[in-house]
C-alpha cells in the first residue's frame, strides 16, 4: 500500500468552537451544550500534538474540556467543519 502524507491546518480552539446554545437556565443565563463530533487534537504535557485525533461528544467530562480550553491544549482545524 502507498504511504499518503495529509497535512492540515489547525488552530487554538476556542469555546464557541467546541458549544453550542442549549437553552435558557431559570436565571435567564444562557445555558451551553458540548458540540457533538467535532473532530480535535491535543497538545500534551511536552508541548507535542499528540497524533491521536479525538472528537467531541455528549458523554465528554465539560470539566476537563474545559481545564484543557483554558490551557489553551486543544487544536481544531483551520477551516470550516460541517
Amino acid at each position: 500500500m502507498k504511504k499518503l502524507t495529509i497535512t492540515l491546518k489547525l488552530k487554538k480552539a476556542k469555546a464557541k468552537d467546541l458549544l453550542e446554545f442549549d437553552s435558557y437556565k431559570k436565571s435567564g443565563k444562557k445555558k451551553w451544550k458540548i458540540k457533538v463530533g467535532v473532530p480535535y487534537w491535543l497538545i500534551n504535557s511536552k508541548g507535542k500534538i499528540e497524533k491521536h485525533t479525538y472528537r467531541t461528544s455528549e458523554n465528554m467530562n465539560s470539566d476537563e474540556l474545559g481545564n484543557y480550553l483554558r490551557r489553551e491544549q486543544i487544536l481544531i482545524f483551520k477551516g470550516k467543519y460541517k
